[in-house]
């Protein structure tokens, strides 16, 4: 979804709050991360208000190496209609500074952010990484089932998709370390 601008922000308001319902009804899921982009893969940056998420994507598209800002607030992920098994990312236009791009990409990893005097990456078990994606999904609704498939998603995500902690100093070094990662399924 794209949202002009200056579209009526009443519209925008309205698909925040149908968005993660149709996501969940199509085995999907709307995560309260930002993103980006590089070499045909999604990278998503999650946590709390205040972690750095919008800050993460900030300063990876002033970097030396970079990548297309999906969002800087909110992600919607489900499953590749036309490649079972896989999962992908959409971006989305409700970031605060940065209006997301149109491009639904494979998922090829989950960062969740803690901001530190040094830089690094701690590799999280599938169970742990669910239980913190449980977080960050958007209005769960317990009715109809649809926490049981937010429940299935988040499980599906950390097991098909490496997930990290994210440990970073204020500054684009966290960038560089997670371009040492191998690129999950290369380019698209």
């Amino acid at each position: 979804m794209v949202v002009e601008d200056g579209c009526d922000s009443f519209i925008l308001s309205a698909m925040r709050a149908i968005a993660p319902y149709l996501a969940l009804k199509q085995g999907g899921t709307m995560m309260h991360a930002s993103a980006v982009c590089h070499e045909g893969v999604m990278y998503a940056f999650l946590g709390q208000s205040g972690a750095g998420k919008s800050t993460a994507v900030k300063l990876i598209s002033q970097s030396k190496r970079p990548a297309v800002v999906l969002t800087d607030e909110a992600i919607m992920v489900e499953q590749d209609r036309s490649s079972p098994g896989r999962l992908v990312g959409w971006g989305t236009p409700y970031g605060r500074e940065h209006g997301g791009a149109n491009l639904c990409v494979p998922l090829g990893y989950c960062f969740f952010l803690v901001q530190d005097k040094t830089t690094y990456l701690e590799p999280l078990r599938p169970a742990e990484a669910a239980a913190r994606l449980m977080s960050s999904l958007w209005c769960i609704n317990v009715y109809g089932g649809l926490a049981a498939n937010a429940l299935e998603i988040a499980a599906q995500i950390c097991g098909q998709v490496p997930c990290y902690e994210l440990h970073f100093e204020l500054n684009d070094l966290f960038w560089e370390r997670i371009n040492q990662l191998p690129v999950p399924g290369g380019k698209t």
